[in-house]
């Protein structure tokens, strides 16, 4: 194999590691989001099912899926808080 071809394949190696590392970052932040904007529709979905029985339902909307998926319980917690007490 010519020294050439092999220059070529260690520079394409480099950009494609450089450029992974690049872009590790953002993509974290951004697979991070979603995970906890759908963890959040889950929480939220969970507690609207049992607080159906209860006659308190929670809004499912973005706002408050990343409340309750970056807050978890107490998110949820929170949310009902604004919901009853501060917004009759």
């Amino acid at each position: 194999m010519p020294f050439e071809t092999v220059l070529a394949y260690f520079f394409l190696l480099l950009f494609l590691y450089a450029s992974t590392r690049l872009l590790a970052g953002p993509l974290r932040v951004i697979f991070d989001f979603l995970y906890h904007f759908f963890l959040g529709m889950g929480l939220l979905w969970t507690a609207n099912a049992i607080g159906r029985h209860f006659g308190a339902t929670l809004a499912l909307n973005p706002y408050t899926a990343l409340v309750a998926g970056f807050l978890h319980i107490p998110g949820i917690l929170l949310l009902f808080l604004l919901k009853f007490w501060l917004l009759p």
